[in-house]
């Protein structure tokens, strides 16, 4: 015999889910128009403190002090938080599955 709940509370859930994403890639998109955040998150982190992280890396002074893993975990902080940005995006417009496959 099927238990009737189980599907049930495993749509609802995945319902939340995809509420939350969507949310969250709704303000994001927002603040993703911001001037504000456009000059100081996506130019000014992203894009400009990468670069010059990244031509930091080959400099005498970087390798002479020994600060390369430093300015590489600042790349993948970066890089994380790029990566981030994109998965509340991608997941917060997935189209939503309303087919509940049937046995």
């Amino acid at each position: 015999m099927m238990n009737i709940q189980q599907p049930t509370e495993e749509v609802d859930l995945e319902a939340i889910e995809n509420s939350y994403w969507s949310d969250k890639a709704i303000k994001l998109t927002r603040l993703m128009e911001n001037e504000d955040f456009i000059n100081v998150v996506l130019e000014g982190y992203l894009k400009d403190r990468a670069v010059d992280q990244t031509s930091l890396l080959a400099t005498d002074y970087v390798k002479q002090t020994n600060t390369r893993p430093y300015i590489m975990e600042n790349l993948v902080a970066i890089s994380g938080f790029e990566s981030w940005i994109r998965m509340v995006i991608d997941k917060g417009t997935m189209p939503i599955d309303d087919e509940v496959e049937e046995d």
